[in-house]
C-alpha cells in the first residue's frame, strides 16, 4: 500500500472494499454493453460503477491557510470539513489492523483477508484526535516518512500516549 505525496494532498486508497470495486467493474462493463442497446440506460451502471471503483479517501492539508481535512473523493470532487491545523501539533506513528470478510453463501463459509499497516498521524494535544496522512506496510518506512512531515510540517514528532480521561481513572 503506497501514500502519494501530490503538493499536499495524500491519497489513502480505494474507499470500498475489494469486493465492492470489482462489483463496481461489473456495473462498467455490463453499462458498456448496454451503450450499445440503449445509451440512457446504460447511464445508471455506468455511473454506478464509477461511484465504487474510482472512489478515494484521503487527506489534504493547505499549509498557507493552516487547515486540515480527511476527504472522501466521489466522481472527482472531494469533500469532506476543513480543521485548523494548529489544534494537532503532535505526530506519530499508529499501527492498524485492516480485514475485510468475504462470505459464501452456498457453503456458509467465511474468509477474512487482514493486514497491518503503520499510519502516519497528526495528534491533538491529548492524543484523543487524529488525522490520518500516510498509511505504509512496515514500521521503518512509516518512521521515515513520519520524521519528514514532522520537520515539514512543523510538528513534533512523538509517540501515541492518549492521556486517560476522569471518567476512565474512576472506574480503576
Amino acid at each position: 500500500m503506497r501514500c502519494t505525496l501530490n503538493s499536499e494532498l495524500f491519497i489513502h486508497g480505494k474507499n470500498f472494499s475489494p469486493a465492492a470495486v470489482f462489483v463496481g467493474y461489473i456495473f462498467l462493463a455490463v453499462g458498456a454493453v448496454a451503450l450499445f442497446t440503449n445509451p440512457l440506460i446504460a447511464l445508471l451502471p455506468i455511473g454506478t460503477g464509477i461511484f465504487f471503483c474510482f472512489s478515494l479517501s484521503g487527506t489534504e492539508v493547505d499549509l498557507e491557510g493552516g487547515r486540515i481535512r480527511e476527504y472522501v473523493r466521489v466522481f472527482w470532487t472531494r469533500q469532506g470539513d476543513w480543521k485548523e491545523l494548529e489544534h494537532y501539533p503532535h505526530m506519530a506513528v499508529t499501527r492498524k489492523t485492516l480485514s475485510y470478510t468475504t462470505t459464501s453463501y452456498y457453503s456458509n463459509q467465511s474468509v477474512v483477508n487482514s493486514d497491518k499497516v503503520y499510519d502516519v498521524c497528526l495528534l491533538s494535544v491529548n492524543h484523543h484526535k487524529r488525522i490520518t496522512l500516510c498509511r505504509y506496510p512496515t514500521v521503518e518506512r512509516a518512521k521515515e516518512a513520519a520524521q519528514e512531515l514532522s520537520q515539514r510540517f512543523d510538528r513534533q514528532f512523538t509517540s501515541f500516549n492518549p492521556a486517560g480521561s476522569s471518567a476512565s481513572r474512576r472506574r480503576r
